[in-house]
């Protein structure tokens, strides 16, 4: 059976949104903005904080609305955590970084258990639920593929400046908004299927 073009779009879609220039330098930066490296450390405490109390209402969401809109709306939060992220280096604003933690674990928070479910669904919907695990690891593994080429690309960026890297780092995510743009939702979704 051939590949449903959901399941390309998402081994897509994980490849950009953790291809993460940034990765390498991130704690540098936030605490170059911040002040020390305790304050930059407490970045990551928000991007989680955020995530875990976005959990349970964005999985409503998801079930709501559809697994692609709910993309779409963490793609959106991911490009506006990006945005903030490299603002703060700009107006030299702790806060700044704060608003970018938050959306990104928002973001996080959209994906966490949606984009499994956008991918079961496609497959149920084409017929090879059972290829469910097989699929999930392929198109899963193009995040630590991403992260592994990004990496070597914003280390070597970083040499000339945290704030190139910063900005760059904005367009893998629009890349991830454009292609959750192209998903189309899974008619394998019911009411009875969701998770509330």
């Amino acid at each position: 059976m051939p590949i449903p073009r959901n399941v390309r779009l998402l081994s897509w879609f994980n490849f950009w949104s953790d291809f993460r220039l940034y990765a390498p330098i991130a704690i540098l930066y936030y605490s170059q903005i911040a002040g020390s490296y305790a304050l930059g450390m407490s970045v990551y405490s928000v991007i989680m904080l955020s995530q875990s109390l976005c959990e349970v209402p964005t999985g409503v969401f998801s079930d709501m609305i559809g697994r692609k809109r709910t993309m779409v709306c963490g793609a959106i939060a991911d490009v506006l955590a990006m945005f903030f992220y490299a603002l703060a280096g700009v107006v030299g604003g702790y806060p700044v970084l704060l608003i970018g933690a938050a959306l990104q674990g928002l973001a996080r928070s959209f994906y966490s258990g949606n984009n499994e479910a956008l991918l079961h669904d496609t497959l149920a919907e084409s017929g090879q639920r059972e290829q469910f695990q097989e699929y999930l690891g392929k198109t899963s593994s193009m995040y630590q593929t991403a992260l592994g080429i990004s990496a070597v690309i914003g280390s070597v960026i970083a040499a000339l400046s945290f704030q190139i890297v910063m900005w760059l780092s904005v367009l893998p995510m629009i890349a991830a908004l454009l292609v959750s743009l192209r998903f189309t939702e899974p008619q394998a979704f019911t009411r009875s299927e969701a998770n509330v």
